[in-house]
């Protein structure tokens, strides 16, 4: 198949099963190649063994594609372009608006990606240890990861620690500024927001009881087995129908901070606090398929 295309769009995951066989096919008929995983382990294992052999190729590796992480990435990329003086941070704050049709909200391949990427974190830790050896310059003020409850008065909803790919994404565009264009790497944290409290508070205990049973292989089993039980419908293996799809929309704000002068290197640091911000929005539709 990829000797006859000049480009392979690959979505069909989990891609920690799937993904790495199409990459390498795609090397040896020397095919771009893009796909639209949401899995961090993935994305980096292929840039760990197959980034130097894609360049003596001139064959582009291309991942993330879909919401995981086009809207976040391309947001910051904006903020870079139009903040006009030395951007320290950003803050993406991410809000799913899930249409009220009956029905489950993802499909079974996500379920069971994010099954095997807790299951397999460790995986990921090694890897990052051998792809990003040297470090990134540390940048004052420091970004902090909020790791409780907080509100966000902008947008009146209350927020915990995204679990997705974003930031993972983000955080490898800025590396790729700074080491192949000399730019001051920025600083990322995103957050998922509720409506309620007590919406994002039963999130931390079934995110905890989650994560507890993806670590022992009988409780995966099971998992993987009763999708609909274990995520109270949430995820099925029908997946969501396509009017669920088309009704359900995503905004995502994404705030900046940093100073009014330009920084006259990438690691330079400035004796006041950020004295600038910058916002933007990002919205759409079918956040999940579209």
């Amino acid at each position: 198949m990829t000797s006859k295309a000049k480009v392979i769009i690959n979505a069909v995951g989990p891609y920690r099963f799937y993904g790495e066989a199409v990459v390498k096919a795609c090397l040896t008929t020397s095919t771009h190649y893009v796909d639209v995983t949401g899995e961090p382990e993935f994305m980096e294992k292929i840039q760990l063994y197959y980034h130097e052999e894609a360049l003596k190729k001139r064959v582009y590796l291309i991942s993330a594609c879909g919401m995981d992480s086009v809207p976040c990435d391309m947001g910051a990329v904006f903020m870079m372009k139009n903040f006009n003086g030395t951007l320290n941070s950003i803050v993406a704050y991410f809000n799913m608006i899930e249409d009220r049709h009956p029905g489950p909200f993802f499909n079974y391949a996500t379920w069971e990606s994010a099954i095997h990427s807790l299951a397999n974190y460790k995986n990921l830790v090694d890897i990052r240890s051998k792809l990003f050896s040297n470090k990134l310059p540390q940048r004052k003020p420091k970004l902090d990861l909020r790791k409780n409850i907080f509100n966000h008065e902008p947008t009146q909803r209350w927020y915990l620690p995204f679990p997705g790919a974003d930031r993972a994404v983000m955080l490898r565009t800025q590396r790729y500024f700074y080491e192949k264009h000399n730019l001051r790497p920025i600083q990322v944290q995103c957050y998922c927001g509720f409506e309620k409290y007590y919406n994002a508070a039963s999130a931390i205990l079934m995110g905890s009881i989650f994560t507890t049973l993806c670590n022992y292989q009988w409780t995966r089993s099971l998992l993987l087995k009763h999708p609909k039980l274990f995520s109270f419908g949430v995820f099925t293996r029908g997946g969501p129908s396509e009017e669920k799809q088309a009704n359900s929309t995503f905004n995502i704000t994404l705030e900046g901070e940093g100073w009014d002068k330009k920084s006259s290197a990438p690691t330079g640091e400035f004796n006041v606090l950020p004295n600038k911000k910058i916002v933007a929005n990002v919205s759409g539709r079918n956040p999940a398929y579209g």
